[in-house]
């Protein structure tokens, strides 16, 4: 099973970007998984969505990819509610989720 969370930022006007959070994924993982599969596996995820994204504007900027990202989807379950996201959540299942 593969869950990808894809985030868009349509508050920012000045960014053509979605973000691919996969910290949780690298979180949970070995260094082993981490250098692996996991990080081959997010290169390429970015890399085939910025070969469909290639020519695409919106509002006048060029729409890609980002993977060094604010929405990475990592919260940890820390704070007073002990929250976990949605991406999160999945890797904890077992869930390769980004």
């Amino acid at each position: 099973m593969l869950h990808i969370d894809i985030h868009g930022k349509t508050d920012k006007y000045d960014e053509g970007k979605f973000e691919l959070g996969s910290m949780p994924l690298r979180h949970y993982a070995t260094v082993d998984e981490n250098q692996n599969f996991i990080k081959p596996f997010i290169r390429f995820l970015n890399g085939k969505f910025n070969d469909m994204l290639s020519g695409i504007v919106l509002n006048g900027i060029p729409v890609k990819c980002e993977l060094n990202c604010g929405l990475h989807g990592y919260w940890g379950g820390e704070g007073p509610y002990k929250l976990h996201t949605i991406t999160e959540q999945g890797v904890l299942l077992g869930i390769t989720s980004i």
